[in-house]
């Protein structure tokens, strides 16, 4: 059989979109397939998930340096923003999550504390 929308949409950017609720729980936000949509004037990208059953925006996020970006395992990103639930995307394959990972960390630079707040997560997807 011949994959039809595997190349148009390649199961490395799939992912699923998570966000801590104020119980401590991650919920599931839905899935889709991350984008990335450069913002040249400053040097950065945003980050975009559609919902990939109802087309709904799951994720519209711009990376930036001030932000607190954490990698767990091999397939799942988390950041942390002030005033806002902290998010996570797991990745259906790691060579998607490394890809992504390297694009935010070329724009944030390796960050300077040891061990950040989102890497302490002992983050545990359901």
């Amino acid at each position: 059989s011949r994959m039809t929308d595997a190349e148009s949409s390649p199961k490395e950017r799939r992912v699923k979109v998570y966000q801590l609720n104020e119980g401590g729980q991650w919920d599931d936000k839905g899935t889709g397939h991350v984008i990335l949509n450069p913002v040249a004037e400053e040097n950065t990208f945003f980050m975009v998930v559609r919902c990939e059953d109802t087309d709904q925006m799951l994720l519209e996020h711009k990376v930036m340096r001030d932000i607190d970006y954490g990698r767990q395992g091999d397939t799942i990103i988390t950041w942390c923003q002030e005033n806002n639930p902290d998010l996570a995307l797991s990745f259906q394959e790691a060579g998607g999550c490394t890809d992504v990972w390297n694009r935010i960390v070329a724009i944030i630079g390796t960050q300077d504390q040891e061990s950040s707040a989102a890497m302490q997560m002992d983050i545990q997807l359901p």
